[in-house]
């Protein structure tokens, strides 16, 4: 079952491995793109992707006038559905309104539409009709995430990815065992694969309770990391002692 399930889901698991790859390796590649090239500035690496910034102005300035855009995008682009709005650098002379549609028949995220603070139309970026590059990237995310095509794509990623689990839980059993019938016996390191196992989750599970009972101030990844850590240990020492005493 761990070869079939690994070949049945193959194009899943590269689909959403290189997906996730791209989106996390550009968050890390522009630390150095903005030292090189753009004089330090983190964001400008994604400005060809996504748009730039205008000139940020911290005069005051009143409530931008959100609704005259959203009716804007209605009739320039009667076929996109609006499902986000930003509102960048609020209550500024600076401010400026962004506003996400979904585009029917395309996998990108959305197109990205732009306005003043009066609601007058600026631009849009080009996700969905721009460079190839572009719509790449933009399709990358619904691509990672299973965000496209309604709930029977997100019912295919949770058995995909269930499935997923599965080969990545038994693949270290299966090596273990083969090891053990080579003579090979590996009691601590089956151990620590077995708080791994079992002990991700139990973190994971522990972290919402903390979520629900303490609320988004409690240390998640404190509880996650420090939580595997001593399970991990835990579940070694016990089986070196178990070890000693059986020889």
């Amino acid at each position: 079952w761990h070869n079939r399930l690994s070949v049945w889901t193959l194009p899943f698991s590269l689909a959403v491995a290189l997906a996730g790859a791209v989106i996390g390796l550009g968050g890390a590649t522009s630390f150095g793109l903005a030292q090189q090239a753009y004089d330090g500035d983190v964001l400008a690496p994604f400005y060809p992707i996504f748009g730039g910034e205008p000139r940020i102005d911290d005069g005051s300035a009143g409530v931008p006038d959100v609704a005259a855009a959203l009716r804007d995008v209605e009739r320039r682009f009667p076929a996109v559905r609006s499902y986000y709005v930003i509102v960048h650098e609020p209550l500024t002379a600076g401010q400026h309104i962004q506003i996400l549609a979904r585009v029917p028949h395309r996998l990108v995220y959305g197109e990205s539409y732009n306005f003043d603070a009066r609601g007058r139309f600026l631009s849009k970026a080009g996700m969905a009709d721009g460079a190839w590059g572009r719509q790449a990237v933009a399709s990358n995310y619904n691509l990672h995430f299973g965000n496209f095509a309604g709930l029977p794509v997100k019912i295919a990623y949770l058995i995909f990815g269930s499935a997923l689990c599965a080969i990545i839980a038994t693949g270290p059993l299966l090596w273990l065992g083969k090891r053990r019938r080579r003579g090979l016996h590996e009691p601590a390191l089956r151990a620590g694969w077995n708080a791994v196992l079992w002990g991700v989750p139990l973190m994971l599970a522990l972290a919402l309770v903390a979520r629900f009972l303490i609320g988004n101030g409690a240390p998640f990844t404190a509880i996650f990391w420090i939580g595997t850590a001593a399970l991990i240990v835990a579940a070694i020492v016990r089986a070196r002692i178990a070890e000693r005493r059986v020889g």
